[in-house]
């Protein structure tokens, strides 16, 4: 039988919702038969009939293969949950569950199971616990399953998280035992070293960062006392090992005090985001005492023994949620135990529960109040016993008489006895209104130590001695306060200034030297030449270089400046590009010159990855076509010989930039600085042409790392039609280049020149070999990029006009190379 008659068979007979014994018999046989079974397999599934045939026959033997024949029954046993659930939870049980390497297919099917059972629950449940599974996987079902089944959802959840827990305290186990103790000297050094270390915790990272569980919130608005049953021991048992493994010292309070920080309303000072964990958590507790206040009261009373810090919060912020019905609660809670008057987070050290007292005390009665004023003013603990210096031991003291006054302030100021609102009144005039806790003032600028606009305020004596405290050699750094910037930022804020105040700039740089101007008048420079006269800018430069002002960022400044006034058509007097011209022959020594020159040496050599054969394959981004992409300016005499070269080109000077480029090859052969220049090339076509040409020679001979460079490619490109002879004595060091790119190259530039100027035997010779040896792979992949860009280009500009392309039947010789059938397809 033919194949697709054989397929048409298998399709039908899979169609079938009840087969009869001789149709059994023909599927059988497809099934045994390796070619077809796969298709006979996708055929039955969805048919209740087949399924009652081959669970335990075909489907069970399927299972327990490991390839595609297993991967097959995953869209079997699907289709058959919704009748036959049972049995499939058992084919799992007896086929997939043994081996692990069946988990991800096992709960591929179990996930949409229509109602879960004990055992399809416990089944899931040792999967999960046992398989590296995404949580996200597990999220995405557990909203869909919670609709019907909250508790089996949590569970799912639940299991996830055991097993993240596992790993999360095995590597906070391993960190702790590999830190170092703590070094700081300071008290403050200790500080920031243990935030440091915070940040890092793992157990603490799957607390507060995990945000993989996007139904959790939902899942705990709907279900809060179901959520809370299942999520509440696990948080519990997380905060435990967090304790363990790296609890610290703590002198009063509980542990864990800035562990697991809830965004609660009216305490999330920063606006910061909070973890999905945490968050359904959160939500958990507030519809609990929203919605079922005998409940709440029974998970207070499960876990208010329990002394860590973050379930000690949680039960305040539930009383707070609803205070009229909590208000007693609240009283016997915040009473029940001294730590509980430390429940807060960084930003405040008592934020928590001054929230709940201010929001309960209300409902308070007066004996109320007054048992709670009471308990509040004995509140005096004694300094810990290792509390020797008597400064310590008097600000401990200080220290609980705040709590004690953050705690009475809480109270409604009409509910407070003449004996609290005394205490108030004289503790707020010792401490102050402000919280126990850590400030955040946003992000700060470091800017200048006088901004543009207090320049123009200030006087010109303040603005130099402004630099005389910052000289150039300060950089970005105020040595006296590390919040304020050096000399750049007083710079750049003078060049600002200058614009609008031309005189009073020139006058303060005139009473400044080479070791404190320097910079702010490179700027000021820069700054002036958008708009300020012409001659105001030249005789600036002249005056601050003839005092001495010299360094490399000067000189950038001053380049720029000069070739943005050519740019405005202004004509750059001659002394001046005499002067950049001498500081390209003379460039400064700065420190790190030796590296970047061997930087620059290093840069286009032939790397593993780009050596060797065409064996690896052609390179596929085209060097003639596509963008530019984007490259880190040179520093050094760079920036000055291309504004040296720019401005003798804008005056039309093209023997004189010539002359300047030959020089300057005399001492940069770094390929950087020349690819940077090679734009300036094709403009020195009216130049002298024999110096132009000897100039290019030596150019394209002397310069390492011109083969394969993307910018020389381009500009021998364009040279076969200006200068086809100059390209002729250099292209084949492309060609024999062990670069894979500098091949592809030649292969493009050869086929573009063959494709566009047949008169070009060479280039049309070049192409023959490109496209008939095999050795030639790479440039063989250039030579079709080309044609197919040209053609593109070709039928773009075809279609503008309202005109067919041209077929290849009637274009010359190399378009037939490279057009002939498979020459494109070869290259992909």
């Amino acid at each position: 039988m033919r194949a697709h008659l054989r397929v048409l068979l298998i399709d039908f007979l899979g169609s079938q919702s009840d087969p009869s014994d001789r149709e059994a018999i023909l599927m059988d046989g497809a099934i045994a038969n390796e070619a077809t079974a796969l298709r006979a397999f996708k055929a039955l599934a969805g048919s209740e009939g087949w399924f009652r045939r081959l669970a335990d026959g075909r489907i069970a033997d399927a299972m327990r293969t490991d390839g595609p024949q297993s991967n097959a029954q995953m869209d079997i046993l699907t289709r058959a949950l919704a009748k036959t659930s049972d049995a499939v939870v058992r084919l799992i049980r007896d086929n997939w569950l043994p081996d692990v390497v069946n988990d991800l297919r096992s709960w591929s099917v179990l996930q949409w199971l229509p109602r879960w059972t004990d055992e399809a629950l416990s089944l899931a449940l040792t999967i999960i616990g046992r398989t590296d599974m995404a949580s996200s996987m597990i999220d995405h079902r557990a909203g869909s399953i919670a609709v019907e089944q909250p508790e089996v959802a949590l569970r799912l959840v639940c299991a996830r998280l055991e097993r993240e827990l596992v790993e999360a305290v095995a590597q906070s186990e391993a960190r702790a035992a590999a830190l170092p103790a703590i070094q700081g000297e300071t008290a403050e050094e200790q500080v920031a070293e243990r935030l440091a270390e915070r940040g890092r915790d793992p157990i603490r990272n799957l607390l507060e960062r995990n945000h993989d569980w996007d139904s959790l919130a939902g899942i705990a608005e709907t279900w809060p006392r179901e959520s809370l049953d299942v999520l509440s021991p696990w948080f519990t048992r997380a905060l435990g090992h967090l304790d363990r493994i790296n609890g610290r010292q703590h002198k009063i309070g509980y542990p864990l005090g800035l562990e697991a920080d809830f965004r609660f309303d009216g305490e999330n000072d920063l606006d910061l985001p909070e973890g999905s964990l945490l968050g359904a958590i959160r939500i958990a507790v507030e519809r609990l005492a929203d919605a079922d206040p005998p409940a709440f009261r029974a998970w207070i009373l499960a876990n208010q023994a329990t002394a860590l810090t973050p379930v000690q919060r949680l039960i305040a912020h539930g009383i707070a949620h609803r205070p009229a019905e909590y208000a007693t609660d609240g009283l016997e809670f915040v009473l029940g135990d001294e730590r509980r008057y430390f429940l807060g987070s960084i930003h405040d050290l008592h934020g928590t529960i001054k929230r709940m007292v201010r929001a309960v005390s209300p409902f308070w009665t007066r004996d109320q109040i007054r048992r709670f004023e009471e308990r509040v003013q004995s509140f005096a603990p004694p300094p810990p016993s290792d509390e020797t210096d008597p400064k310590g031991r008097m600000s401990w003291r200080h220290s609980m008489r705040r709590t004690q006054l953050d705690l009475l302030r809480a109270l409604p100021a009409r509910q407070r006895s003449p004996e609290a609102a005394r205490q108030v009144h004289e503790d707020e005039r010792r401490y102050g209104r402000d919280r126990a806790g850590a400030s955040f003032s946003g992000v700060r600028m470091i800017g200048s130590v006088i901004e543009a606009d207090g320049m123009a305020k200030a006087s010109d004596a303040d603005i130099i001695n402004a630099f005389a405290e910052l000289p150039d050699a300060t950089g970005w750094d105020n040595p006296g306060n590390w919040m304020s910037g050096g000399n750049v930022q007083l710079a750049r804020a003078f060049a600002t200034f200058s614009k609008d105040h031309i005189d009073r700039a020139l006058g303060i740089l005139s009473r400044l030297g080479p070791t404190n101007g320097t910079r702010a008048a490179g700027y000021a420079i820069d700054a002036l030449s958008e708009a300020a006269p012409p001659e105001t800018v030249f005789e600036l430069v002249r005056d601050v270089t003839g005092r001495g002002f010299d360094a490399e960022e000067f000189r950038h400044s001053v380049a720029r400046a000069l070739d943005r006034m050519a740019r405005r058509s202004v004509e750059v007097p001659e002394d001046l590009i005499d002067l950049l011209e001498s500081w390209v022959a003379n460039p400064l020594v700065t420190e790190g010159d030796d590296k970047d020159a061997e930087e620059a040496e290093d840069e286009h050599e032939v790397t593993g990855e780009d050596a060797g054969s065409d064996e690896a394959g052609p390179v596929e981004q085209s060097s003639l076509w596509g963008h530019g992409g984007f490259g880190a300016f040179p520093g050094g005499d760079v920036p000055v010989a291309d504004a040296v070269t720019h401005i003798r080109l804008m005056r039309g000077q093209t023997d004189q930039a010539l002359a300047f480029l030959s020089r300057y090859l005399d001492r940069q052969k770094g390929i950087r600085a020349w690819e940077m220049l090679a734009s300036y090339l094709p403009h020195l076509a009216q130049a002298d042409p024999a110096h132009r040409v000897a100039f290019l020679d030596r150019l394209l001979t002397e310069v390492g790392g011109v083969v394969g460079s993307k910018r020389f490619a381009e500009f021998l490109a364009w040279s076969q039609r200006a200068d086809h002879d100059l390209v002729e004595r250099h292209i084949d060091d492309w060609r024999k280049s062990p670069s894979t790119s500098a091949r592809q190259a030649y292969g493009e530039i050869v086929a573009l020149d063959a494709l566009l100027r047949p008169d070009h035997v060479a280039s049309a010779e070049r192409l023959e070999r490109i496209m008939g040896e095999p050795s030639e792979r790479s440039a063989r992949a250039g030579a079709t990029l080309s044609a197919a860009h040209v053609l593109a280009e070709e039928v773009d500009a075809a279609r503008r006009r309202g005109l067919a392309p041209r077929p290849f039947a009637g274009r010359g010789r190399a378009w037939r190379l490279v057009g002939r059938p498979g020459a494109f397809q070869a290259q992909r």
